[in-house]
């Protein structure tokens, strides 16, 4: 892939996580924390909502030839068992998009200043 491409692709590829962040929020979000199903856990579709919404934004990242991904669906199997704390060897915004994609019941640590953006606020809060 040429510099120009990557360029291009990734400059898309913020495009879209913006675009696509404030339209989750608004049509995703912000309905299920206030039309929340009586029974179900806003929470729970909240993470059901971020593992879709980052699944496809990695797919179209390795479609675009930015990342490529080599899940390991054995070592995944385990992490889906509950109890493990898994901390990313360089925290950077794509290895959380990784972890929330496909960890079921994730949670993260969030520097302060993502509470204030809003393209994940709503999401996050």
């Amino acid at each position: 892939m040429g510099r120009s491409w990557c360029f291009v692709a990734t400059a898309l590829a913020f495009a879209v996580f913006g675009i696509g962040a404030v339209a989750a929020n608004v049509l995703y979000f912000l309905p299920v924390r206030v039309l929340a199903p009586r029974g179900a856990t806003p929470l729970r579709l909240a993470r059901a909502g971020i593992r879709v919404g980052f699944r496809a934004f990695l797919q179209l990242l390795a479609t675009l030839g930015v990342v490529k991904l080599d899940i390991d669906r054995e070592g995944l199997a385990r992490l889906g068992k509950g109890g493990a704390v898994i901390v990313a060897n360089h925290p950077t915004l794509l290895d959380v998009l990784v972890l929330l994609a496909y960890v079921e019941q994730a949670g993260c640590v969030v520097k302060e200043s993502l509470w204030r953006n809003p393209f994940v606020a709503i999401a996050l809060g």
